[in-house]
This record gives structure tokens, C-alpha cells and sequence, in this order.
């Protein structure tokens, strides 16, 4: 807080006190979507920015997803917590620990695991981060390959950039992820390597903001074993809000028989013009598209699976409020004939 002195000082200045409080140490909140294929999400977080007093950070959080879809047992929940400890080589390299117990239950498996990890994240920019990590989980999953038992260890990897000039509506700048996932299961007795890439950029056509065109392309690939070998999380599915909108959430891919098994490899993209037509309204036609391959090779006769619609954007001071209607453009087994979303922020 600037505050200005009463009284003209001696050489004819203003005298000006700078008044500085810490930021209140605890804090709380939530969000909520809503899609008409997958249920509504509600997630919950609690943190504390200075737990013993240099910096640390403690984040407790939990979500409840696929709400209304049926009873509560066919609901998915998620309960992590996140330790930070800044400095411990220099500013920019914090030590992070993560503990997270999840049961997700989407249409081509039920997953039940418990996952530690911990690992080191530096800042190399304003722009650039990266992360290594140690993670190790025990999980149980029922799937088109019956009832497994896998427990993977992993070393990862993980590069951000990040130019975007706005997280929740950016209207210029890339970001761009990679992450590599070396892996070793001691139960399934195998190993593998999990690649996956995206990148998001957003222009400005006329100048200013009233039109934005926004792309992303994404991907990944799994070598060095076959699906069956892989747990149902880790493979590679399309299908919901975050991927091909119009078709439910992880839903697409290669099947065996009427089941969803889930691939090895993985391309897709997105398209959107976000057009504003007053100061707090616009319109977002979009497309999605994406396939997925049970080899690691792409082999497209797998599947590709289109989705395109439209969206209504209202403008808020936090970010835009999202509805988006999608159908479905490829045939698709007991598929709906759209889907309704509903969000805070842009689709991506």
C-alpha cells in the first residue's frame, strides 16, 4: 500500500510510505463444471502459503466428478495432498511431495490406486519450467482384460512454456507441455516409456480481441509393451470436455468386441474461433478431432472421431463463463446426439 505524505518536504516532494503485510496464510476455494454426457464435477481445495514459517506450501484438495450419473457409488472421488518446500537448492528449485488416493470409474474400466511421488521443480524463466519426479502407486483395475493388480515406478519428466498473457482467456502466446515417463512395473514385471506432448497458441485476427483464433494439437505414445500391460489410466482414450466434445469422457478408441480397451498411441486437435460480439457476450464455433491406435504405430483405420459445435461465452472479470453444445460427427456405439458443457474459463 502507497501512501502519500500530508506536507510538501523540504525539496518541494511529496514524501511517499510504502506499507507492506503478509498475505493471510490459509486459504480455500472451489469450482464446478456440468456436461450433459459425463455428469457434473465439483472440486474442493484448502492451502496454507506459509505452514512453518519459510515459504512451504500445503494444499489439500478433492473432487467428486460424474455426479448424477447414477447412484454415489458410480461416482468418481479423488483426495490428494501437495507438500512445497521453496529454496532448497536456490530460489528457483523447490522440493514437492504428492500423496493422492482416486477411484475413477469411467465407461471402459474401474481404477482404484494409491500414488506417492516426489520430486524437484525449478524455474528456468518466466516462461519456462520444469519438474523430476519419483512416483510409485499401487493399483487395482477391472477392465476389458478382467481384474489386474499393476505396480508401476516411474521417473518423470516435465518441461512448460508458457507465454500466454491470460490463464483462464488468452488471446496471444503458446503453451506448450511435454512430459516423458519412464516406467517399470514390479508386479506385471515390464517396462515401458509413456511420451505425451501438447501445444496451445491463440492470435488475434483484426487486431484487438473481438476475434481470436485458438489451436491446439496434442499426443502420446506408449513403447515397449502391449496394451494389456499398461494400466486402463495410462492408455490413451478420447472422448469429453478436454478432448473430443460430443462423445463421453474416454469412450473412444480401440475395442474388443462391445468394450473400450484404450491405445498406445494418441494424436488429436482443436480449432476455435472465439468471437466477441458485445463487451460481455460472444460466440465460439469449434471442432475436435482425434485418434487413437492400439499399436504404437497410428494406425488410422482404428478410428478418427470428429466433434463440432458451438458455444456461448458471458465475460466476467475472473474469465469467461462457458457453455458449449457439441455433436458428434462419427459413428459410435450407444452414443448420444450431443453434448451440453458447462464451465468457467475457455476450453483450452
Amino acid at each position: 500500500r502507497v501512501v502519500e505524505g500530508s506536507h510538501v518536504d523540504a525539496t518541494g516532494g511529496i514524501p511517499m510510505t510504502l506499507e507492506v503485510t503478509e498475505r493471510k496464510p490459509r486459504y480455500f476455494g472451489a469450482t464446478a463444471s456440468m456436461s450433459t454426457l459425463d455428469g457434473a464435477e465439483v472440486h474442493a481445495y484448502w492451502g496454507h502459503r506459509n505452514l512453518f514459517g519459510e515459504g512451504e506450501r500445503l494444499r489439500l484438495d478433492g473432487t467428486m466428478s460424474q455426479i448424477g450419473e447414477g447412484s454415489i457409488e458410480d461416482s468418481n472421488f479423488k483426495l490428494g495432498a501437495e507438500f512445497t518446500k521453496p529454496g532448497i537448492f536456490d530460489i528457483d528449485t523447490d522440493l514437492f511431495t504428492e500423496f493422492r488416493i482416486e477411484r475413477e470409474q469411467p465407461d471402459a474400466y474401474e481404477s482404484r490406486f494409491v500414488k506417492g511421488r516426489v520430486g524437484i521443480m525449478r524455474k528456468f524463466s518466466e516462461r519456462l519450467n520444469g519438474s523430476v519426479a519419483l512416483e510409485a502407486r499401487y493399483e487395482e483395475i477391472d477392465d476389458v482384460y478382467g481384474h489386474s493388480e499393476y505396480f508401476p515406478v516411474a521417473l518423470s519428466a516435465e518441461v512448460t512454456y508458457d507465454s500466454r498473457d491470460h490463464k483462464l482467456d488468452p488471446t496471444s502466446g503458446i503453451l506448450a507441455t511435454t512430459l516423458v515417463k519412464p516406467t517399470v512395473d514390479t508386479m506385471m514385471d515390464t517396462a515401458y516409456v509413456s511420451m505425451t506432448a501438447s501445444m496451445a497458441t491463440y492470435a488475434a485476427l483484426l487486431g484487438n480481441d473481438k476475434m481470436i483464433l485458438a489451436g491446439r494439437i496434442f499426443g502420446g505414445l506408449i513403447a515397449g509393451a502391449s496394451p494389456a500391460d499398461v494400466p486402463a489410466s495410462e492408455r490413451f482414450y478420447a472422448g469429453g470436455g478436454g478432448s473430443v466434445r460430443g462423445y463421453e469422457y474416454r469412450s473412444l478408441g480401440p475395442r474388443i468386441g462391445d468394450e473400450v480397451a484404450g491405445g498406445l498411441t494418441l494424436v488429436g486437435g482443436s480449432a476455435e474461433a472465439r468471437i466477441r460480439i458485445t463487451d460481455r457476450f460472444g460466440i465460439v464455433p469449434f471442432i475436435d478431432v482425434a485418434a487413437v491406435s492400439a499399436d504404437t504405430s497410428m494406425r488410422f483405420s482404428d478410428g478418427v472421431y470428429v466433434g463440432a459445435g458451438i458455444g456461448l461465452r458471458y465475460y466476467t472479470s475472473l474469465g469467461p463463463l462457458r457453455l458449449d453444445v457439441a455433436i458428434p460427427l462419427s459413428d459410435h456405439p450407444g452414443q448420444s446426439g450431443y453434448g451440453l458443457y458447462l464451465g468457467l474459463g475457455q476450453a483450452f
